[in-house]
């Protein structure tokens, strides 16, 4: 198997893990436990970090300079979520969500689904416009 299909392998894992901390969040916010709400919040945060650093590794076996770009951004990203774990403040969570976090991991995402359809194209595969793992 090679660097890129484990990758693509663990890159589903992590969406598979993200599924279930969405979930988890969502019965925190039925139950009206806010601490509950906010760790599953963090948690989340930590993975979409984790998802940018795998997608950046595997972005790194087409294109060095555009996995620094990624490894930079997330950098930047969970240098600022050290902060905003500190304080515990949901208000401070959602801004940086949106200023930080989103942006990062849509550029992570438009990066490997790039280089994704780029190698199943070169495969030969008809359905390379979609995020898929190997087969």
């Amino acid at each position: 198997m090679s660097q890129a299909s484990k990758l693509e392998r663990n890159l589903t894992q992590l969406k598979l893990d993200l599924s279930k901390i969405s979930e988890e969040r969502w019965r925190a916010a039925l139950s009206g436990d806010q601490n509950k709400e906010m760790a599953a919040r963090m948690k989340a945060a930590e993975k979409t970090l984790e998802n940018c650093r795998v997608l950046a590794k595997y972005v790194e076996n087409f294109s060095l300079p555009l996995a620094r770009q990624i490894t930079q951004r997330e950098a930047e990203a969970r240098r600022t979520f050290d902060n905003v774990q500190t304080t515990n403040d949901p208000k401070q969570l959602r801004a940086w969500i949106k200023q930080q976090l989103i942006p990062s991991t849509r550029f992570a995402e438009r990066l490997g689904h790039m280089a994704a359809s780029a190698r199943m194209y070169k495969e030969g595969r008809t359905d390379f416009h979609k995020w898929t793992m190997s087969k």
